[in-house]
C-alpha cells in the first residue's frame, strides 16, 4: 500500500510541520501572557510605592504633627508587641530606623548611662547580666547564716577594714623578697659554675598562688572548649599583666596615652605609699612598675588579632622551647593541683605565641627591683579594693 491508512486524519509519518506549527503558537500565547504579566505586576509597584510614599509623607511632614505623632505611636505599638520591655526600655523609639538604625534601637540605652568612676566601659549584655546577677546573689548572702554570710558581713564592716589598712597584704608582700632578677644572678662571681634559679623561677610560687586568686601577672588563662576538637576541653593562655585596658595608651606617644600613663603612674605611687613605702621610694618603685608594664604592653597583640587570629596548639612540653624562663609547665601542674596528671594530653591553645616568648626574654634582662615594683603594684591595686577607704578613694580618683 503506497498510502498510510490514515492518511487525511493525520501527517504522513515522518513529516515534522504540523508540530512546529503548534509550538510557534504555544510560544506566541506564552510571551503575550508573559508580556501581561510584566504590565500588571509594574502597575502594582508603581501604585504600591506611591501609596507608601504617600503614608511616608503623611507621617513624617514636620508640618503634620499629628501625622508625626501618630506615626510614633504605631511605631511604638509596633515594637511593645515584638519586644521585651527590657529591650524597649533600650530604644529611642523616635529615631527612624531606615535613618539611623543604631540609634533607634540602643538610642536611649546610650542617652541614660553614665559610667562610674571605677568603670571604663559598659555593655548592656554583658555588664549588666552581671549588676543583675550580683544583686540577686546580694539579697542571699544578706540573710544567710552560714559562712557565706559571714564574709559578707566582714566585707561590710568598714570600721574594722579601715583600722587594718594595709596589714592584710603584708603575707603577699613579704614573699616578694625572694624574688631575685637574672641580670644579678650573672653578674655574681662564678655563677658559671653552679644554677642559680633566677627571674620567674623565683617567683612560680607567687605567680601560683596569686592566679589562684584572679591576680593576673604576666598572662591569664581559662577552660574552654577545644575549637579544633569541640568533644573535649583545652587549656587557652592569654596575654594579660597590665593595668591600662589599651597597651597603645603605654607607648604610643598621644597627647591621651601621655594623659593615661601620667595618671598611672601617679596611681601607682599612692598604692605604694599606702603599702608601706616611704614617698621616695614609693614614687621609684611606680616608675619600676610601669616601665615593666610598658615593655609587656608592647608585647600585645592588638584587639583586632587577638579576635581573629586562630589559636596555635601547644603540648605541655612545647611550652617550654616556646617560653622557657617563664616556667609555664611548673607553674600549670601546680594550679592543676590533684588533676595535673590531665596535662600531658591536653591541648593549650594560644593566640599570641610572640608575647610568652617575648616575655620569657623580657625576664632575662628585667632587674629584681622591677619585678617586684611589678608585683608589689598588681597584688596591693587589684586586692585594694578590698582594702581600707584610702585604698577604694586611689582607686576612685586615679
Amino acid at each position: 500500500m503506497d498510502h498510510n491508512l490514515l492518511e487525511g486524519h493525520r501527517v504522513p509519518f515522518g513529516s515534522s510541520s504540523g508540530s512546529s506549527v503548534r509550538t510557534r503558537q504555544k510560544k506566541k500565547r506564552y510571551c503575550a501572557l508573559a508580556s501581561l504579566g510584566v504590565v500588571v505586576l509594574g502597575v502594582v509597584g508603581f501604585v504600591f510605592v506611591h501609596k507608601l510614599k504617600l503614608f511616608r509623607l503623611q507621617y513624617t511632614n514636620p508640618a503634620t504633627e499629628a501625622g508625626e505623632r501618630e506615626y510614633a505611636q504605631e511605631a511604638a505599638a509596633l515594637a511593645a508587641r515584638h519586644f521585651p520591655d527590657q529591650v524597649l526600655k533600650a530604644m529611642d523609639l523616635s529615631v527612624d530606623p531606615c535613618e539611623d538604625f543604631y540609634a533607634y534601637a540602643c538610642g536611649s540605652f546610650q542617652k541614660e548611662t553614665q559610667l562610674e568612676n571605677d568603670q571604663n566601659e559598659w555593655a548592656r549584655s554583658w555588664s549588666g547580666v552581671s549588676a543583675r546577677n550580683n544583686e540577686l546573689l546580694r539579697e542571699v548572702v544578706e540573710t544567710d547564716h552560714g559562712l557565706a554570710g559571714t564574709f559578707y558581713q566582714a566585707c561590710l564592716n568598714m570600721t574594722q577594714i579601715n583600722k587594718l589598712g594595709a596589714t592584710p597584704l603584708h603575707p603577699f608582700l613579704d614573699k616578694l623578697s625572694e624574688v631575685r632578677g637574672c641580670t644579678e644572678a650573672a653578674a655574681r662571681p662564678f655563677s658559671h659554675l653552679h644554677h642559680s634559679s633566677c627571674g620567674a623561677e623565683t617567683l612560680t610560687g607567687v605567680i601560683v598562688e596569686w592566679q589562684m586568686i584572679d591576680i593576673k601577672v604576666f598572662f591569664d588563662w581559662s577552660v574552654e572548649v577545644n575549637p579544633h576538637n569541640p568533644t573535649q576541653y583545652a587549656l587557652n593562655l592569654m596575654q594579660d599583666g597590665i593595668t591600662l585596658p589599651d597597651p597603645k595608651w603605654y607607648y604610643s606617644g598621644t597627647a591621651e596615652a601621655r594623659a593615661k600613663l601620667k595618671g598611672l603612674q601617679r596611681t601607682a605611687k599612692k598604692v605604694m605609699m599606702l603599702a608601706g613605702s616611704a614617698e621616695t621610694v614609693a614614687e621609684e618603685e611606680a616608675k619600676e612598675a610601669v616601665r615593666l608594664e610598658t615593655e609587656l604592653a608592647k608585647l600585645f597583640a592588638d584587639a583586632t588579632q587577638e579576635r581573629t587570629k586562630e589559636q596555635t596548639q601547644y603540648t605541655l612540653e612545647e611550652l617550654s622551647s616556646l617560653a622557657p624562663n617563664l616556667f609555664l609547665p611548673e607553674v600549670l601542674k601546680a594550679l592543676a593541683g590533684d588533676l595535673q596528671r590531665h596535662l600531658k594530653h591536653t591541648t593549650i591553645l594560644i593566640r599570641n605565641p610572640a608575647y610568652f616568648a617575648g616575655v620569657s626574654k623580657l625576664l632575662l634582662h628585667t632587674p629584681a627591683s622591677h619585678l617586684r615594683s611589678y608585683l608589689k603594684f598588681r597584688i596591693a591595686f587589684i586586692l585594694g579594693a578590698d582594702l581600707s577607704q584610702e585604698f577604694l578613694e586611689v582607686e576612685s580618683r586615679g
